[in-house]
């Protein structure tokens, strides 16, 4: 907050504004003068409108990063899971259980057909 009450002298006239010393001569004066502060006035609040659009994205950037770490690990959960559910579902099938019932299925759709 420090530069911003510089960069407020500054936008006043403050001697901070052009690095003068206290006492050199003033700079410009008037309507040119009155026109450069404007000027300045107008570029801070361009600054801060621009700082908060920065700190807002960013915001968002790291919200987006932790929705994306978040379901990648789901994912990866869902993965191990399956391959989890495959396993004993492979074995029942290679023993007899899976073939009885292989051949139970196969008896009723040559029923139906």
């Amino acid at each position: 907050m420090g530069e911003s009450a510089n960069l407020t002298n500054v936008a006043e006239g403050g001697a901070e504004a052009s690095g003068r010393a206290a006492g050199s001569t003033p700079g410009p004066s008037g309507f040119e003068g009155q026109m450069d502060r404007l000027s300045l006035e107008q570029a801070l609040r361009d600054f801060e409108v621009a700082n908060g659009r920065v700190i807002d994205l960013t915001r968002r950037l790291l919200e987006a990063n932790d929705q994306i770490r978040d379901l990648k690990e789901h994912i990866e959960s869902s993965r191990l899971r399956v391959v989890l559910f495959k396993r004993p579902l492979a074995f029942l099938k290679s023993t007899f259980v899976g073939t009885a019932a292989k051949k139970a299925r196969d008896a009723l759709r040559s029923r139906k057909g």
